[in-house]
C-alpha cells in the first residue's frame, strides 16, 4: 500500500487540484482562483511524467 502512495502521490494532488478548480468553476463561474487551480492541476499532471524522464534512468524498465 505504501508503494502505490509513493508513486501514486502526485496524480493524487494534481487530480485533485484539478477537481477543486473545476468544482469552484462550476459552482461559482468564472473566477480567478477557479482558473489557477484548473491550470495547477493541469501542469502538474504535464509535468510528472517529465521529471520521471529526466531522473537518470533509475525507473527505467
Amino acid at each position: 500500500m505504501s508503494e502505490f502512495f509513493q508513486s501514486r502521490w502526485g496524480d493524487f494532488v494534481a487530480l485533485s487540484v484539478l477537481l477543486l478548480g473545476v468544482g469552484l468553476y462550476v459552482f461559482m463561474g468564472e473566477s480567478i482562483v477557479a482558473g489557477e487551480l484548473i491550470g495547477a492541476g493541469l501542469l502538474g499532471l504535464r509535468l510528472k511524467p517529465a521529471v520521471k524522464q529526466n531522473n537518470g534512468g533509475t525507473n527505467a524498465k
